[in-house]
Parts: structure tokens; C-alpha cells; sequence
């Protein structure tokens, strides 16, 4: 190897060095990042996961569509100054309709419970004739 070359190499080799110590060389930063797209593309729960980590605590709550009280969803309270006395009335037809909503669900999970136990108890009756007897 000739002296000349020798000498571009180490040139070389130090500016690469003092690249490498500043941070990230030039090519490096240049370059897009492909672990985000990578990420959504391998595995549809995890495209999910990314997703759902981008937004607010707030819009994950609104998005869960299947939990929560059909009717607080629907009545969503918002700030507004209003005198006392007008409170009231809202407030009161608020608890109506919650406990009307409660008491639905309450019957809803009674039938559903009534329902497993008539399963449970037909499934379970004996029969007439004792098995293995048979004429």
C-alpha cells in the first residue's frame, strides 16, 4: 500500500471517528426510520397497540364503545354557568334516568341468570326410566 493511500485512509478513518464522537454521522440522519412502519405492517395487535398509545386517555375512554353507561355517554356533562335553581331539575331527571338505566340492567342480568339456572335444571333432570333398563 502506497504512503499516499495509506494517508487518505487514516484521513478517512479520523473523519469518520470525529463523526461517530459528535453523534450520528451525516448518512445516518438522513436515512427515514423504519421500525415504525415495520411495526405496523408484522403483526395487526401491535399495529393496534402503536395506535392506541398515539392518542389521548380521553379518546381511548370515548372509542370503548361497549363499556361505561349508555346514558352518561349519551348526556355527556359540559361546564356551563347557570343558577342554582336551574340545576335542580336537570339533576333530578339525571338520577331518573340512571336509576331506570340500573334497573334495567339489573333485570336484564336477573333473566340472563334465570335463563342458565332453567338451562342448568333441564339439563340436569333425570330421566324417566333409569338408564341401561330398557325393554
Amino acid at each position: 500500500m502506497s504512503a499516499r493511500v495509506k494517508s487518505d485512509l487514516e484521513k478517512r478513518d479520523r473523519a469518520l471517528r470525529a463523526e461517530l464522537r459528535q453523534g450520528l454521522p451525516d448518512s445516518f440522519r438522513q436515512t427515514q426510520p423504519i421500525k415504525r412502519p415495520f411495526d405496523h405492517v408484522r403483526d395487526p395487535l401491535i399495529s393496534a397497540q402503536i395506535k392506541a398509545m398515539e392518542k389521548t386517555e380521553a379518546q381511548r375512554r370515548e372509542e370503548s364503545s361497549g363499556r361505561g353507561s349508555t346514558m352518561v355517554r349519551l348526556h355527556k356533562p359540559f361546564p356551563e354557568l347557570r343558577p342554582k335553581h336551574q340545576l335542580e331539575p336537570m339533576r333530578s331527571a339525571f338520577n331518573q334516568a340512571w336509576l331506570r338505566e340500573q334497573r334495567e340492567a339489573a333485570l336484564a342480568q336477573l333473566d340472563i341468570q334465570q335463563q342458565r339456572r332453567k338451562q342448568s335444571q333441564d339439563h340436569h333432570a333425570k330421566p324417566d326410566r333409569p338408564i341401561g333398563h330398557e325393554r
